[in-house]
């Protein structure tokens, strides 16, 4: 009975004890979801109060070391930023685990993408009693807290969908330097593919698809030298300064080239190791243009001519006379030719003042031909004692010799001689280009009846700019244009202007075309698409443009002339024999106190040929002293033509009856006493005139022939006056 009691007793003891615990049990541990343990959110100034979304697992109330919070891809530290609370529980230190209701909360409202991340601190919280039996839920919420950190862990390291850095299996990545050596640098992988700091990439290139953007406050300063496959380009508002004087923008394949920011930078480096330069300009007047050059070794300068000498050997038994275009031989250069005075059986005179003797050196001596002298003879010598400076060409620091070449396209500019074209209407402030300007055309000249007539001369373009020239008397006082080279403009008013200075010579002509010096016809000279002006006094005969040998293609082309005193073009003798000289579209605009006509023409075996031209004269009539165009001798055609405020139009006083002329399709109005005039000297049936609209107060033609009949009023049928 005793026994029985006893286990009563006990029954009733357990069941005691297991009715309250049955009353306070927890709820069962949720299943563990196999997702990321993570939620997104995406708000508008908003605190949040938004659901963790997954199980919390933490002790105590740490929970910035159960989750990470993260707003716009930047992880937000806990202190002060954000808080977890549980609607049920209340505190978290005594809320049953799991926590499946935690709610984020902001202390501030935020805006924009807000991602909860499981960061679970991984730590052992509870100790079960040994030699016991261990509840069911214990072990599944133990359980559970184990896997959702290695979930969370495996989310962030895993080696395909991972958020980590990760090398591929098999690999072994180095320990990162001291945090000190990699603060402010960036991050590159070396040779060996470990990360390391970018202050110093030993035997690496670095390479960019799309190029590299450097971001940031200014200012910003590259100090490493970069190559690459082509350009660098920068782009922005900012004051951007790339200091890389010896960068080179060559391809690979072609490093015997560089590229150099200008030629004065150049000319401070040793290229050397190099064969080709290129250099950038542009950037301020006057800085060489970009413009590309070879190396040379020993050999004298294309750009540059021969600015003194002397007889060192006057010879014997030569042909008394002047001789013109004689060829010089000896020397490195080629094609010099010379004015050569012979007195007394011994040259007295070397003249190469008309002619650009270029690639010479000092010291060169140099011979006149013989059969240029009068075929007997021997024993003269030139000496060079000094050649001028080149303006494109340069000497680089190590002394190696860098000659500038057109490149492709082969036109030269103007700029890249040094010409600045700064002239804006007062000559004291304005640079003389006429250093760049000789330099340029000794480069570009080319020697008639040789080979190199066939490859050298060509096309200089002179850019947008007023051009201002000035020299004292003296060797290429006029600008010369050479033998087969044509000067180029970008436009007749606000583009290209050449202006001669107010104290040049009465006795200079401002351009010359083609060597005055040569015997025979030149080629190729000319002048294109630009204005000359001029504003200081002169002699009779001197002209804005001079010629008397350049023949058989355009001469002056598109060309405004504002010649003051001077004519605009004066062209004579015709050392080329019979030929072409052809003038077009000009516009000569003479002041009234001109002394010279505007195209004066006096070669008897050339047919000159004046199209498309208008004569003015301000503010007043030019004299009748001052025709608009003086047909002295030659075969003349001028055609589509408009003279006004000149008192004579046209004078015709050729002598030989060979010397035809057609003047047709033209307008003499404003201020015109008579339009054309025909001198006696003049033979009949030689002149045709044809569609002239006249307004003259005398006569349309002045007809000076010997029982010739004036014409006045409009000329429309073709007429020939005979007499």
């Amino acid at each position: 009975m005793t026994h029985i009691i006893r286990r009563l007793i006990i029954a009733l003891a357990l069941m005691a004890g297991i009715a309250p615990a049955v009353a306070q049990s927890p709820t069962p541990v949720p299943p563990l979801p196999d997702t990321e343990r993570r939620t997104s959110y995406t708000i508008s100034n908003s605190t949040c109060s938004c659901a963790v979304g997954f199980a919390l697992y933490g002790d105590g109330s740490d929970y910035a070391n159960w989750i990470e919070v993260w707003v716009n891809g930047t992880q937000i530290s806990q202190s002060g930023n954000w808080t977890i609370s549980s609607p049920s529980a209340g505190s978290l230190s005594i809320a049953a685990r799991p926590i499946t209701d935690a709610v984020l909360t902001f202390t501030q409202a935020q805006t924009g993408t807000v991602q909860i991340v499981g960061a679970r601190r991984p730590r052992r919280v509870s100790q079960y009693a040994e030699n016991r039996g261990v509840p069911a839920r214990n072990l599944n919420q133990d359980i559970s807290d184990i896997v959702a950190t290695q979930r969370e862990t495996w989310d962030k390291l895993n080696d395909v969908t991972g958020r980590a850095v990760l090398a591929p299996p098999g690999e072994t990545l180095a320990v990162l330097s001291a945090s000190s050596s990699r603060a402010n640098s960036g991050a590159c992988f070396d040779a060996g593919g470990n990360l390391v700091s970018c202050v110093s990439i030993p035997s690496t290139t670095f390479t960019a698809g799309n190029g590299i953007a450097i971001t940031g406050t200014n200012p910003k300063t590259i100090t490493n030298n970069i190559q690459a496959g082509g350009p660098i380009t920068i782009t922005g508002t900012n004051p951007l300064i790339i200091g890389c004087p010896t960068c080179n923008t060559s391809p690979a394949s072609a490093t015997s080239a560089i590229f150099v920011a200008s030629r004065a930078t150049a000319a401070t480096l040793d290229l050397s190791s190099y064969s080709v330069v290129k250099t950038g300009g542009y950037a301020t007047a006057g800085d060489g243009g970009e413009a590309t050059f070879t190396k040379v070794v020993g050999a004298p300068f294309k750009d540059t001519y021969i600015t003194a000498g002397s007889l060192t050997g006057v010879g014997s038994g030569y042909t008394n006379g002047t001789y013109l275009g004689v060829r010089m031989t000896g020397g490195v250069g080629q094609g010099c030719m010379a004015k050569v005075t012979v007195a007394g059986g011994v040259v007295t005179a070397v003249d190469l003042s008309g002619n650009f003797c270029n690639g010479y050196a000092v010291g060169n001596v140099l011979t006149p031909t013989v059969s240029d002298i009068g075929g007997t003879g021997s024993g003269a010598a030139y000496t060079v004692s000094t050649i001028s400076s080149p303006t494109a060409s340069f000497t680089d620091s190590a002394g190696t010799l860098w000659q500038y070449v057109v490149s492709e396209g082969g036109v030269a500019n103007a700029r890249q001689f040094g010409m600045k074209g700064d002239w804006n209407g007062v000559d004291a402030s304005a640079t003389n280009d006429l250093a760049g300007f000789k330099s340029a055309m000794a480069f570009m000249s080319t020697a008639y009846g040789s080979a190199t007539a066939y490859v050298n001369g060509g096309t200089i373009v002179f850019p947008k700019g007023a051009y201002y020239f000035c020299a004292s008397p003296s060797q290429f006082a006029t600008l010369q244009v050479p033998n087969g080279v044509a000067i180029k403009g970008v436009g007749v008013l606000g583009g290209t202007t050449f202006k001669q200075c107010t104290s040049a010579a009465a006795t200079e002509h401002f351009v010359s075309l083609c060597d005055p010096n040569v015997q025979f016809g030149q080629f190729g000279c000319k002048l294109d698409s630009l204005a000359l002006v001029m504003t200081g006094s002169s002699n009779s005969l001197i002209a804005a443009i001079y010629s008397n040998s350049g023949q058989q293609f355009p001469l002056v082309n598109n060309v405004y002339i504002q010649p003051t005193t001077r004519g605009c073009i004066f062209y004579e003798i015709g050392k080329g024999g019979a030929s072409n000289a052809i003038f077009e579209n000009v516009d000569c605009e003479q002041s009234d106190s001109a002394i010279n006509p505007a195209f004066y023409g006096n070669s008897s075996s050339t047919q000159i040929v004046l199209r498309n031209w208008v004569f003015g004269c301000a503010p007043s009539s030019c004299g009748a002293s001052s025709y608009a165009i003086n047909m002295a001798n030659g075969n003349f055609i001028v055609e589509n033509f408009h003279i006004e405020q000149h008192v004579n139009g046209i004078n015709v006083a050729t002598t030989g009856a060979s010397s035809l002329s057609s003047i047709r399709n033209g307008t003499i109005v404003s201020g015109c006493v008579n339009g054309i005039t025909l001198q006696n000297t003049n033979p009949n049936n030689t002149v045709l005139v044809e569609n002239i609209e006249s307004s003259c107060s005398t006569a349309t033609v002045l007809n000076g022939h010997a029982s010739g009949s004036n014409v006045t009023g409009h000329i429309l049928a073709q007429r020939v006056f005979n007499p």
